[in-house]
C-alpha cells in the first residue's frame, strides 16, 4: 500500500515521523500536537462552492471567549508547537485578531494567517498594523478572472476588492510577505497561466501554492493534458522568478507520472483516535478538532468530532483524555488532502 506514496508525500511525512508525532498517532498514544491552527473567524462574506461550511452559521457574542481562549492557549503552549491562524470562517472578522497576532509575535511564533483578503483594505491595515508581525499572509484567491471569482464565491465584489487590496498592500514599505493560494477547479486548469499575470498585476508574491479541488472527487481526469499545462506553467513561472508550491499529485505529474491522483481514504482507513498528535484546530469557543472540515461552525454531524474544550482547561489536559470517536463513512467529507494522507499512511503502516 505504501507504494502509492510519492517523494512529495514523504516530504510531508518524514518530519512528523522524526519528531515522533506521527508514530504516536499510529500507535494511538498521547503526544502534544505538532501544529495548532487557531480558527478565530466569526463569519465569512463568501459562500464558496467547494467550501463545506454552514453558510448561515456565525458566532454570537454570547458564544465566544473572543481573545481570551487564544490568549490562554498561547500562554500554555510555551513554544511546543507551531501555531498558525486558519480559516473556515474569515479570521479578520474577529475584532481581536490584532491582539492574537501581537501575542503570537511576543511569544516568538513565526505564524502565518490564511485569509480571503477581502477585509485587507488600507483602512483596516492602518487600524491593525499588527498584521505586519506575521511571518506571512496566505491569501486564498478564488478565481483567475472576475467571472470565476463571482461564480465560486457568490460575491460580486470579491474579485476587484481583493485584487485592489493586494495591490495597495504590496505598495507599503512596512509589511509582511504575501503568498497566494489557488484551488484549481477541473474546468479551469487550461487557463492556469493567467495566474502569472495576476501575480505581476498585484506586485508579486513570496510564493504561489496550487491545489486541486478536493470536494466531491473532482480530480482533473485528463491527467495527460493537465501534465502538459503544468510543464508549460512551471517553465513560465521559472522565467518570471515566481516560486510555486505544487500539490502532491501535481508534483508527481511534474516528475513524469500520469496516473497519479490525490490520495483519498476509504472508510476502512479511519480509526477512532484520529490524529490530534499531528494537527488540531481550535475555534473561538475553545473546542478542539482534528479534521478541518469538522471545525466549521454548526456543520451537520460535526459535533461528534469535538475532542475537548480548552476553556478552564488546556490542550494537553483535553487530549490526554484521548476521546474515542467511532468513524462512519460520512466522516470522509471532513478530511482535507493532508488528513487523507495522514490517515491513509497510518492504516498502511498498521497493515503492512
Amino acid at each position: 500500500m505504501l507504494s502509492r506514496l510519492s517523494q512529495a508525500h514523504y516530504d510531508t511525512i518524514n518530519p512528523l515521523l522524526a519528531s515522533g508525532h506521527l508514530n504516536a498517532a499510529i500507535e494511538g498514544k498521547y503526544h502534544y500536537p505538532h501544529t495548532i491552527v487557531l480558527i478565530p473567524g466569526l463569519s465569512c462574506m463568501f459562500k464558496c462552492t467547494f467550501c463545506g461550511r454552514n453558510y448561515d452559521a456565525r458566532f454570537k457574542n454570547s458564544d465566544i471567549k473572543y481573545f481570551h481562549v487564544y490568549e490562554q492557549l498561547i500562554e500554555q503552549d510555551k513554544g511546543r508547537s507551531q501555531i498558525n491562524i486558519g480559516g473556515g470562517l474569515e479570521p479578520m472578522t474577529n475584532p481581536h485578531i490584532n491582539k492574537i497576532i501581537q501575542l503570537l509575535y511576543e511569544y516568538g511564533y513565526r505564524s502565518r494567517m490564511i485569509t480571503n483578503g477581502f477585509m485587507l483594505t488600507p483602512k483596516w491595515v492602518d487600524k491593525n498594523p499588527e498584521v505586519h508581525l506575521l511571518d506571512h499572509l496566505r491569501i486564498s484567491v478564488y478565481g483567475i478572472d472576475e467571472e470565476e471569482y463571482n461564480r465560486t464565491t457568490r460575491h460580486d465584489k470579491g474579485w476587484q476588492v481583493v485584487k485592489n487590496n493586494l495591490i495597495e498592500y504590496n505598495k507599503r514599505s512596512f509589511k509582511t510577505d504575501v503568498s497566494i493560494n489557488y484551488v484549481i477547479l477541473p474546468e479551469n486548469f487550461k487557463r492556469l497561466h493567467s495566474l502569472l499575470d495576476y501575480i505581476e498585476d498585484i506586485g508579486g508574491v513570496r510564493e504561489l501554492s496550487l491545489r486541486e479541488d478536493f470536494t466531491a472527487n473532482q480530480s482533473i481526469e485528463d491527467r495527460k493534458k493537465f501534465k502538459e499545462v503544468l510543464f508549460s506553467f512551471r517553465d513560465m513561472a521559472i522565467k518570471r522568478n515566481i516560486k510555486v508550491d505544487y500539490g502532491y499529485a501535481m508534483k508527481e505529474l511534474l516528475e513524469g507520472r500520469e496516473e497519479c491522483k490525490l490520495i483519498q481514504c476509504d472508510f476502512k482507513h479511519l480509526d477512532n483516535t484520529q490524529s490530534p498528535q499531528v494537527k488540531i484546530y481550535v475555534d473561538p469557543k475553545g473546542d478542539i478538532y482534528n479534521y478541518t472540515g469538522a471545525s466549521f461552525l454548526d456543520r451537520a454531524g460535526s459535533e461528534k468530532h469535538i475532542l475537548g474544550n480548552i476553556w478552564n482547561s488546556s490542550v494537553e489536559d483535553e487530549l490526554k483524555k484521548q476521546k474515542k470517536i467511532e468513524p462512519s463513512s460520512d466522516d470522509l467529507k471532513y478530511l482535507d488532502a493532508f488528513a487523507h494522507l495522514i490517515e491513509y499512511y497510518k492504516w498502511s503502516v498498521r497493515n503492512v
